[in-house]
């Protein structure tokens, strides 16, 4: 699912799920984590050698889809660089 501020809107968890992880089909590593208490946070995900990571990017609330998918644009891009 491309993630724009319709789909993020809608993402929630489907009990017994208490929370879910949502990728955006444009941009790999791009995500948002829902909770069921309705908690939305945008996140980037990346590895480096065998060891993953995931960054929290800010809340839905406080920061939009487009500044977001911006500053996992630049994360992966030094990710892929070695910083």
């Amino acid at each position: 699912m491309k993630l724009t501020s319709d789909a993020v809107r809608a993402i929630a968890p489907v009990p017994p799920k208490t929370e879910i992880v949502v990728f955006d089909d444009d941009l790999p590593g791009f995500g948002v984590r829902a909770r069921l208490s309705g908690w939305k946070v945008f996140i980037v995900q990346y590895s480096i050698g065998n060891r993953q990571r995931r960054i929290s990017l800010g809340s839905v609330d406080e920061v939009n889809v487009d500044q977001a998918r911006q500053m996992a644009k630049e994360i992966l891009t030094a990710a892929r660089m070695g910083e």
